[in-house]
């Protein structure tokens, strides 16, 4: 029966107060030995390279929704719907009031005190990087931090250089906030007219925030650790604003602009669209996920005039949602396919001055009843399942209806033919992507697409109109560490640690920096996630893991978290942090054996055996450094090598006693206790009966601690002396062995040999040195019998009754009238007596010769 015992609030108290010791001295340790990570299985190749990796305070560009990329040198404008990371807590979207109806200046911090949302958007109009930088104003759309009805009419009616914030979405140590932006673009005149599809130019719209603690922006127009062109990935196809006999770029849709086409609200809501909860607009007054008719339009034109694939006579349109944040599908409930409008009539002007209608145009916009409308977009001209005939869409069910993530944008294609309606010349592999690109897509986006297929027919269009009802950030699933489990030890000073995420993922480790303790309320602090261990990508079987170099792992413990980005297009979104693993570093104290090896002993009752039930008690401390670990107990049979060397002759598998092994069940000092069965030692006696008691300690990681070093040398001594009795020679003496087993090993130097005579008397001696024993036969023993004959030897085991037939009578020819030996004994005292009498007279006979002088007279 193995047992355990733990000690009290003392040793646990002394326990914490070494890990606070090692949590002062590992940080210090951390800053000597930290080391970078890198790559799929991260391993850094030179230490102390790779500091703490602080906040990034820098604003990011996560995601580019929608934008129009086209932009006419003639008039035309920016317009981008985008998600931008910064910083937790660096941008107060409540901090402007939408309820009063106003635009609010948040970018500048300027008073009225605590209008200022802590962002700054500019963008350069002229398209240039060396022009003046117009500063968007701030047009608040939430109170409170949320979306409002009054905010999203407010946004619908601008038509100011301005951007609003739809949304923030706090995810780990960053917010995540849904931007639209429109501005005037005046781009530089005079691209080559040649360049079908536009000429590629770069585009600058700067994010600023301000830094930590600042109270002003820095006003830097260049990348800096506040300042991003959030814009440097998605440059613009800039047109020329005609054509010529040189060429023409090509068709071009018209955005809008101020209140041209005149929409509901009179602004421009065709573009970032909010329909969060409900708003009024115009006459409408609508609940929540409705969009109001007159809001979305299509005007596609052609400069070209009478040349060649001059008239855009129809086009194509189809609203795209995004889905689990990265995937563009067809709205089911709206354009299942890119539906074609075919323009029967274009009479009727339905805006005013140069963007009217013409017949090089094909327009949409619901002035007038015999044209093709947006909202018209089932079979035969009927509405889809999320519209009304009057051009309300309800974005709310087109939302509900697939799960998707409430972003949403209308692209168009044109349908380019000459002037005489033909379309020789305008759909040939050079120039379709331009004039025709539906010639391979008639239906446009569909399901079952590759994402390689759908980029390249959205590339080909032109994104004309937005919205949004109530969008969302799909979260990123935290990664989980999985090994070393947790508090478990590392079997390296370089541990691999290693877990779960999402396929393509990029995980990013940290490992805890005691002086700022990872808060399990809050792990997601910034400043307590800790020193930066490593990055690596997550493999296609949903694996990841990374080396953690710092040297200063190699004792007491760290704890490690982590998160993962969802890579796209250069931007990523991080996930909140994993659980958080405790791994245990370093090797156990190796225990103490104490010298107290309780050893049962044979009884005489049980005939010299031991006792059924009989176990050897071996007992002693240790100190494990977590729970868990396992001890082990060995005995070697002593020999003067690894008694005086205890260290240097370390025990062998062959003397781990197996009943003792045990797990700890909690770390700190505590004792221990084992039985053992006796016949683990009887099995090795011939060897010796004593034993060197040693331990160790195995942590989970198979990492083994010292063995003990104390002396414990202890005889185990459970077998009783073995007796043979010899026959007399003289018949006055008994005599026999004493030995242990097996049979002709050494005597059982120092037993006491008890011999229980016939007569029930008893006599004692003891085994010598020789491993002989001798008894005399009690004198006055007159008759024979039986002798029975035990021992007890020095570590008080008991053998059992040995019998012997004792003959007393001598082995000769008995003499006449001798009965006994007293007899005998009678006789020849008169011999003795009746010689002595003779001697006696001899001499007075010679005596009274020499006296009378007749001595020598003789011959």
């Amino acid at each position: 029966m193995v047992t355990r015992t733990k000690q009290g609030k003392r040793w646990k108290s002394v326990w914490c107060a070494l890990c606070a010791i090692a949590i002062v001295l590992a940080p210090l340790l951390g800053a000597m030995f930290s080391s970078p990570i890198a790559a799929v299985t991260a391993q850094a190749d030179e230490p102390g390279t790779q500091a703490v990796e602080p906040i990034d305070y820098k604003p990011k560009l996560y995601k580019m929704l929608g934008y129009n990329k086209q932009i006419d040198t003639s008039e035309d404008e920016i317009r981008m719907d985008f998600v931008l990371r910064v910083a937790h807590g660096q941008v107060n979207t409540s901090a402007a009031d939408s309820t009063k109806g106003e635009i609010a200046n948040c970018a500048t911090g300027v008073s009225p005190t605590g209008r200022s949302c802590g962002l700054k958007l500019m963008y350069d109009k002229h398209g240039t990087s060396s022009g003046g930088l117009d500063e968007l104003k701030y047009i608040s759309t939430m109170a409170g931090g949320l979306a409002t009805a009054v905010g999203a009419a407010k946004w619908a009616k601008n038509v100011a250089d301005s951007y609003t914030i739809h949304s923030l979405i706090q995810n780990g140590a960053y917010d995540y906030l849904s931007i639209s932006i429109e501005g005037d673009a005046v781009y530089d005149n005079g691209p080559d007219k040649t360049v079908l599809g536009g000429v590629t130019v770069q585009q600058y719209v700067y994010a600023e925030v301000k830094a930590p603690g600042a109270t002003s922006f820095t006003g830097s127009r260049v990348d800096s650790p506040y300042v991003t062109n959030i814009a440097a990935n998605y440059p613009a196809k800039l047109y020329n604003g005609s054509c010529d006999s040189s060429g023409c770029n090509g068709p071009r849709a018209f955005v809008g602009y101020d209140g041209i086409p005149a929409m509901t609200g009179g602004g421009q809501p065709n573009w970032g669209m909010v329909t969060d909860n409900g708003l009024a607009l115009g006459s409408f007054s609508l609940g929540d996920g409705w969009a109001p008719p007159k809001t979305f339009f299509t005007y596609w034109y052609n400069p070209s005039g009478s040349y060649s694939c001059s008239k855009v006579s129809d086009y194509y349109f189809q609203w795209l949602a995004l889905k689990n944040g990265k995937d563009w599908v067809p709205v089911s409930d709206l354009t299942p396919k890119a539906q074609p409008v075919w323009q029967v009539s274009r009479n009727g002007d339905p805006t005013s001055g140069l963007y009217g209608v013409n017949v090089n145009g094909a327009f949409n916009f619901p002035a007038a009843l015999d044209q093709h409308i947006i909202s018209l977009q089932g079979p035969l001209g009927t509405p889809s399942p999320a519209q009304l005939a009057d051009g309300s869409i309800n974005f709310k069910k087109a939302k509900e209806t697939q799960g998707l993530d409430g972003y949403f944008k209308l692209v168009t294609w044109p349908v380019t033919t000459n002037a005489d309606g033909s379309t020789t010349g305008c759909a040939t592999p050079t120039n379709k992507s331009v004039y025709n690109p539906l010639t391979d897509y008639p239906n446009g986006v569909t399901e079952g697409m590759t994402s390689s297929e759908i980029d390249s027919i959205i590339s080909t269009g032109w994104t004309i109109d937005t919205a949004y009802y109530k969008y969302t950030l799909p979260v990123v699933d935290p990664p989980v560490i999985t090994t070393p489990a947790d508090n478990t030890y590392s079997p390296t000073t370089h541990p691999t640690i290693e877990g779960t995420g999402i396929p393509g993922h990029v995980v990013y480790l940290y490992a805890e920096d005691p002086s700022k303790q990872i808060q399990v309320g809050n792990p997601d602090d910034p400043d307590t996630r800790g020193r930066y261990v490593g990055e690596a990508t997550v493999d296609g079987n949903g694996h990841w893991s990374i080396v953690d170099n710092d040297n200063a792992v190699s004792n007491g413990q760290v704890r490690y978290h982590a998160w993962q980005t969802e890579q796209d297009s250069g931007s990523e979104i991080a996930s909140i942090f994993s659980n958080i693993q405790t791994v245990k570093f370093g090797v156990d104290p190796a225990p103490v054996v104490n010298p107290v090896v309780t050893v049962p002993h044979t009884k005489r009752t049980e005939n010299g055996q031991l006792e059924a039930g009989a176990k050897v008690h071996i007992s002693g401390t240790a100190a494990p450094l977590m729970a868990g670990d396992t001890l082990k107990v060995y005995a070697s049979h002593a020999t003067s090598a690894n008694v005086n060397t205890v260290a240097a002759t370390p025990p062998t598998e062959s003397d781990l006693i197996g009943e003792c092994t045990q797990t700890l069940a909690a770390a700190g000092s505590q004792s221990w206790a084992c039985d053992v069965s006796p016949s683990y030692f009887l099995t090795k006696t011939a060897d010796g009966e004593t034993f060197l008691f040693r331990a160790k300690i195995v942590n989970t990681a198979s990492v083994e601690s010292g063995v003990s070093i104390e002396k414990n040398v202890v005889a185990v001594d459970m077998t009783s002396t073995q007796i043979s009795i010899s026959d007399t020679s003289n018949y006055q003496t008994l005599r026999g062995t004493g030995y242990t087993l097996p049979a002709g090993s050494a005597g059982d130097s120092g037993a006491t040999i008890t011999v229980k005579w016939p007569d029930n008397s008893e006599s004692t001696t003891l085994v010598a040195t020789d491993g002989t024993w001798s008894v005399n036969v009690p004198a006055g023993m007159t008759s024979s019998g039986t002798v029975y004959v035990t021992a007890d030897d020095t570590e008080t085991n008991e053998a059992g009754w040995v019998s012997h037939f004792l003959n007393v009578s001598p082995p000769v020819v008995a003499l006449p009238k001798t009965g006994d030996r007293s007899r005998l004994m009678l006789i020849i005292a008169g011999i003795v007596a009746a010689l002595l009498a003779a001697g006696f007279s001899l001499y007075l006979y010679i005596g009274h010769k020499m006296k009378s002088g007749k001595v020598g007279d003789d011959p």
